[in-house]
């Protein structure tokens, strides 16, 4: 896992279950949960997303994301493509770490400027030769919204702060579909 985390976005977060196990000397469980994310982990690896190689001075875009036990960043390139209408992003490196039990406790900015940090050493090739853009954030709403209409107001406050930063494109997931529509 730890060779096919270098080409798969999250990898280390989809096999969390799987590294906990590792750890574990003394007693090994495999449980539902375990299960389940092996499931998962199949049907993503027969899925994956195609990597790209930039070209020569090209803009790369870094996005950054920071879980509770993973910090992963994902270097993209901007490129046209026929029958859409705007450009579409295309991955060239997936980076990811699990955190040990100290970095668990780092704040989230914490988490997020080490996931920058671990990027650019294992990235350097990438950073020296191309200029590289991290104006995109990822926001994400850590209470738990139990119906649509607290769901609906946490979009329309997150996309206030879109606005505010002048953010120009948004994808917003969820798992209400009376939500995102």
């Amino acid at each position: 896992m730890a060779v096919l985390s270098r080409f798969i976005n999250k990898l280390r977060e989809k096999g969390l279950a799987f590294f906990k196990l590792l750890k574990k000397v003394d007693k090994f469980e495999w449980d539902d949960e375990t299960s389940k994310e092996l499931e998962q982990l199949k049907a993503f690896l027969t899925t994956p997303p195609v990597m790209t190689a930039p070209a020569d001075q090209e803009t790369l875009y870094l996005y950054i994301s920071a879980t509770t036990h993973v910090v992963s960043t994902v270097l993209v390139v901007e490129r046209e493509d026929p029958g859409y209408a705007h450009m579409v992003q295309q991955p060239v490196y997936y980076v990811s770490e699990v955190l040990n039990d100290s970095k668990i406790r780092y704040t989230q900015v914490q988490k997020l400027l080490y996931a920058v940090l671990f990027s650019s050493k294992k990235l350097r090739h990438y950073f020296q030769v191309h200029k590289i853009c991290m104006l995109k954030y990822v926001l994400q709403i850590y209470y738990k919204v139990t119906n649509n209409g607290a769901k609906y107001k946490a979009l329309i406050h997150v996309l206030r702060i879109d606005v505010s930063l002048r953010i120009k494109r948004i994808l917003a997931y969820s798992d209400s579909k009376v939500v995102i529509e």
